[in-house]
């Protein structure tokens, strides 16, 4: 009959596909937005004058990033849309460990902030996205932090260094605006390379406190807390010790990083999310 057939028709259909277009194209915008607010942190910290404008400029992102996904995390209703779990008991308590990932959320933009300016945007990124997909495949290899593991094939792997080749040799490596010595220069790249494992593995953590929490949006809130208390701390304390800092002014816009972060950390939550299983195949029967 015809609803047999649209089951039979529905279980055929390219169900994990569509999720893992989803899930990349959700992923690619993120990309797209960590740009932007790179850019625009940058912007902010050049209004603030001493040695903490890196950290200053991280705070205020925070802080900003805290409100605006709070917001959304209290006007979401879980489950209506399919993002969230509408259970109010039952839920796991979060692994001690789910708390770092505003901690490594708050490393990476005060790295970003310094680094980008010295580097320049375009190696910056070339020696970020090498880090991330590195790291993203020992993840998906051992199965870290709740995840499955997964076969990681030659081609993958061959794929991925030849994407990077080709990030590499569109750049203009000579041309270097900071005029850094080629050991600063080197020494930079490598902290950046470093800096891109902190990517994956907040949207892991992330993803774990989601388990417990709900919703991938209380899941940012929970990072952007812990991440704005952990460079607040830090902050305070650089401020004792190395003493006054100024702010002369920046562009309204250049507010706006926390806002582009909150959109940025729930997205890789998303996108970090596990593919959904095909649903059983329906039997039919005959009449």
């Amino acid at each position: 009959d015809l609803k047999a057939t649209v089951s039979v028709l529905y279980w055929m259909s390219p169900f994990s596909g569509k999720h893992v277009i989803r899930a990349g194209l959700t992923a690619v915008l993120a990309g797209v937005v960590n740009v932007f607010q790179t850019g625009v942190n940058t912007e902010l910290s050049g209004g603030f004058h001493g040695g903490l404008k890196a950290l200053q400029a991280a705070f205020a992102n925070f802080v900003i990033g805290t409100f605006c996904v709070s917001i959304v995390a209290c006007l979401h209703r879980p489950g209506w849309d399919g993002l969230g779990d509408e259970r109010k008991e039952g839920r796991p308590m979060p692994p001690w460990y789910a708390l770092f990932g505003g901690p490594c959320g708050a490393i990476y933009v005060s790295a970003s902030i310094f680094l980008s300016k010295e580097l320049g945007i375009s190696l910056f990124y070339v020696m970020l996205v090498t880090g991330m997909m590195v790291f993203s495949l020992i993840i998906d290899y051992k199965g870290f932090l709740d995840f499955a593991p997964k076969t990681i094939h030659p081609q993958m792997v061959i794929a991925v260094f030849g994407l990077l080749g080709g990030c590499i040799m569109v750049q203009d490596l000579g041309n270097n605006q900071s005029k850094l010595s080629a050991g600063e220069q080197v020494g930079y790249s490598i902290l950046v390379f470093f800096s891109g494992f902190l990517m994956p593995i907040q949207a892991a953590l992330n993803r774990v406190m989601q388990n417990s929490v709900g919703t991938p949006f209380r899941a940012a809130v929970v990072s952007f807390s812990t991440g704005t208390v952990a460079v607040g701390v830090v902050a305070v304390i650089a401020y004792a010790v190395k003493g006054t800092s100024t702010y002369d002014g920046s562009p309204w816009w250049s507010w706006i990083g926390g806002l582009l972060g909150a959109f940025f950390v729930t997205a890789a939550i998303l996108s970090a999310a596990p593919r959904p299983s095909r649903p059983s195949r329906p039997t039919t029967t005959t009449s």
